[in-house]
């Protein structure tokens, strides 16, 4: 169902400068500023406690834009609640004047708060629980769930018709709560629902049906494990169209992985994989007991050469990683020449490599691709032959750059181009112009676009869902 902007007729603009722009360019406007609100309340950053956004800002501006912001439903859609956020005459404006359309809902709350706050807040998601049939996303964050005033088991015995993305972080178990393996929350029902964010202890206590699920994200605690094993593989398996799989922290015992046999984890729909195990156990773990057929996409945070030993010795290559294009390396040290060379034999068909924090000075991968072809019992090879994108860490010197020329040309000479080079720009970087770029890196650029949505194609702002500019360079000189 599309809803058409409401815009009003006849109104009369205060001041020629606001009356000579048509109103649907102040509603892009407008609507800019909406999104640019969201990021910030989406990603978890600044401004939770703000009163007025931008959008408020507008209607108090003058009554034309006024008249233009409360006749357009679209620009009320997102709701916050936080400890000192959660008048329930401004909320209930909000829900009035975004009829009929979906609602994405953020409840942020700290541990400290008093009772007229706490009444306050409860007051707030009485309004909300009441428009459940209208929810779209819904993130919720606290420190502790108060057993006395709950506010994730208030969903327990509630159906969500239309919720499409669900974050709950919840920091720490109160007295009370126990784990659980049926749905604890939307017991009822959610069919809508097909990403979800269980973060702290939430993967344990409070579970949503997962069975529609496309994208789910489990994101442990520090040094602490969570479920039993069995308890995990239920819940990656439940969803029988699970395309996406984020798993941070040790979610379950380092040992508990070398029980279980090669294969036995079956995500046949898996497509994206992104994980990161403080104790290493999780990577070799993971990938020897997953049977996933169409990944396509892996990522491994904070991996070194040891925790990937057991892997290149127990795996026949290609095993199951036929079809794996993309690879994506987040490690404070690069991995050395061998550890690649293994990674070529095990992942033959990566297409684009991306190593987030490795400079071209600091780049294992670069000094193998600048030596050409390699031997290999006698015989020579190239290094992943259908490598077109390669992605560092941006460092401005020459020698690096001297560097980046080195490795493109000689993909050239031994039959295999690149098509792109990219770079993630430093912080100090990030101002320059396409011009200025093309001045440091001697060679023609643009500037790409680039979203690490964590993992693959979530279509959902989250807190590890941050927007990378990428410098990428021209080519064309070398073919």
């Amino acid at each position: 169902m599309k809803f058409a902007i409401a815009i009003p007729e006849n109104t009369h603009a205060e001041g020629m400068s606001i009356g000579r722009l048509p109103a649907e360019l102040w509603l892009k406007i407008f609507t800019t500023g909406k999104r640019l609100d969201d990021t910030t309340l989406f990603a978890y950053t600044a401004q939770q406690d703000s009163q007025v956004d931008s959008i408020n800002a507008v209607s108090q501006t003058c009554s034309y834009f006024r008249e233009l912001a409360v006749g357009s439903p679209a620009l009320w859609t997102s709701i916050h609640i936080t400890n000192t956020y959660c008048k329930a005459e401004c909320i209930l404006r909000r829900v009035e004047r975004s009829r009929p359309l979906t609602l994405d809902i953020a409840i942020y709350l700290t541990a400290k708060e008093n009772k007229d706050l706490a009444r306050g807040v409860e007051a707030a998601v009485d309004i909300l629980m009441a428009e459940i049939d209208r929810w779209r996303s819904l993130r919720i964050r606290s420190s502790v769930e108060e057993v006395a005033r709950p506010v994730v088991m208030r969903l327990r015995d509630r159906r969500a018709l239309n919720l499409e993305f669900l974050s709950i972080s919840i920091s720490g178990r109160a007295r009370g709560h126990s784990s659980v393996l049926s749905p604890d929350i939307f017991n009822h029902g959610a069919p809508a629902l097909i990403s979800a964010k269980l973060s702290g202890v939430a993967h344990m206590l409070f579970r949503p049906p997962l069975s529609s699920l496309t994208t789910l994200r489990l994101e442990g605690r520090s040094g602490r494990r969570g479920m039993e094993f069995g308890d995990f593989v239920q819940v990656l398996t439940e969803p029988k169209r699970l395309c996406h799989l984020l798993i941070r922290h040790d979610i379950v015992r380092a040992d508990a992985w070398a029980l279980q046999s090669p294969g036995s984890l079956r995500l046949t729909e898996l497509r994206s994989l992104h994980i990161y195990s403080e104790s290493g156990a999780m990577y070799v773990g993971f990938l020897l007991a997953m049977d996933a057929p169409n990944l396509s996409a892996l990522t491994l945070e904070g991996v070194f050469d040891h925790d990937l030993d057991l892997l290149y010795q127990t795996i026949a290559p290609p095993h199951n990683f036929i079809n794996l294009l993309r690879l994506t390396l987040i490690t404070g040290s690069d991995l050395s020449t061998t550890t690649y060379v293994k990674a070529c034999r095990l992942f033959p068909n990566v297409t684009e490599y991306s190593a987030q924090r490795a400079t071209p000075s600091s780049s294992q991968l670069l000094k193998v691709l600048i030596g050409g072809a390699l031997q290999r019992d006698g015989q020579p090879f190239v290094l992943w032959p259908k490598l077109q994108m390669l992605c560092l860490r941006l460092d401005i010197s020459a020698e690096s750059m001297e560097l980046v020329h080195q490795a493109v040309a000689t993909r050239v000479s031994v039959g295999y181009p690149l098509s792109q080079v990219c770079f993630f720009p430093s912080q100090n970087c990030g101002w320059m112009s396409v011009d200025e770029w093309s001045i440091h890196l001697r060679t023609p650029v643009q500037l790409v676009s680039y979203a690490e949505v964590l993992p693959g194609d979530s279509v959902y702002m989250d807190v590890n869902d941050i927007d990378h500019p990428r410098v990428s360079l021209h080519l064309s000189m070398y073919k």
